[in-house]
């Protein structure tokens, strides 16, 4: 089985080439606090990925949203817009400081579906649940990502691997040593709401 697949990023459910059991939306915070930091390439990303869940417990990556210098409202009309698009099932963010206002101030927006869990160093790096499990899904080709002869898609496919390839271990601990890690995370987030 392919660790990538000939299909594009899609914008809406109707459009998938396949059918899901549940689609998940996973949600990486981040806000610049002046527009200096905005443009700041070190800047964290805000991102939202969208992961569907087929009947052979394959994942595959549908749609990714990534910017910077987003605005809390801004932020939120995005979430609620993927949710439009592809009536998913959960949309998981952290509750970690800010996270957890911004959990809430999505469900104040009126989404029910909305589920959050502290992200400590205990899960995100554990072998069973965390990150490092996530790469038991790409060698079993379980997570689906997609490469289409599109720019858009395929420009996305290469950052989507050039930051999991930047988490590496040292000091056996499982840490960035690229420049972001925003996609990984927000894969991760999804994961952890379908499961």
């Amino acid at each position: 089985m392919n660790l990538v697949d000939s299909m594009e990023m899609i914008n809406n459910i109707y459009s998938a080439p396949i059918k899901f059991v549940k689609i998940g939306i996973g949600v990486d915070l981040s806000i610049a606090a002046n527009t200096v930091e905005k443009e700041d390439k070190d800047s964290d990303y805000f991102v939202c990925a969208v992961i569907g869940l087929d009947q052979y417990k394959r994942y595959w990556i549908l749609n990714l949203y990534r910017n910077r210098g987003l605005s809390y409202l801004q932020q939120i009309n995005v979430v609620k817009k993927l949710n439009e698009a592809f009536g998913a099932d959960v949309i998981m963010c952290e509750n970690n400081q800010y996270q957890k206002a911004f959990s809430d101030m999505l469900r104040d927006h009126g989404l029910t579906n909305v589920l959050d869990q502290a992200t400590t160093d205990r899960n995100k790096y554990s072998f069973q649940i965390g990150l490092p499990a996530i790469s038991v899904l790409f060698e079993q080709g379980r997570l689906k990502i997609p490469y289409a002869p599109d720019t858009y898609t395929r420009n996305l496919a290469d950052t989507i691997m050039i930051e999991f390839n930047s988490l590496t271990f040292s000091n056996n601990k499982l840490q960035g040593v690229g420049a972001h890690d925003d996609i990984p995370m927000a894969i991760f987030e999804a994961i952890s709401g379908l499961n």
